[in-house]
């Protein structure tokens, strides 16, 4: 299975990819939103891991063009900024939300296998 990451945070980025491919998963990843939705407009993944408050372009928004191309791969979202006003926009875009761990070690993702 082939799992794209879009998050901008390096050491948390460095976590979550060793702890998926641990899983045996493969793992591209993107630091910025514009470079994330490129590799998900390019590539064939599986699932899109994805922060929220990014780079260049918002989670939010990668998440609104994905949909706009009826893109209908499973988003997982991350970050602290999905609650409170932003629930909204996470329904619209049909975003799986994660609440950001205080610890990278504290994030296990499972394919359900």
């Amino acid at each position: 299975m082939k799992v794209l990451l879009i998050e901008d945070d390096a050491k948390l980025s460095a976590a979550l990819r060793r702890g998926l491919e641990a899983e045996g998963f493969t793992v591209d990843a993107a630091f910025d939103g514009n470079d994330g939705l490129w590799l998900a407009s390019e590539g064939r993944y599986d699932a899109i891991v994805l922060d929220i408050l990014l780079p260049g372009r918002n989670g939010f928004r990668v998440c609104a063009d994905l949909r706009a191309a009826d893109d209908g791969r499973p988003v997982l979202a991350s970050g602290r900024g999905l609650r409170g006003q932003r629930e909204q926009r996470r329904r619209q875009c049909g975003l799986h939300a994660r609440h950001r761990p205080h610890s990278a070690g504290a994030t296990k993702v499972s394919s359900g296998r």
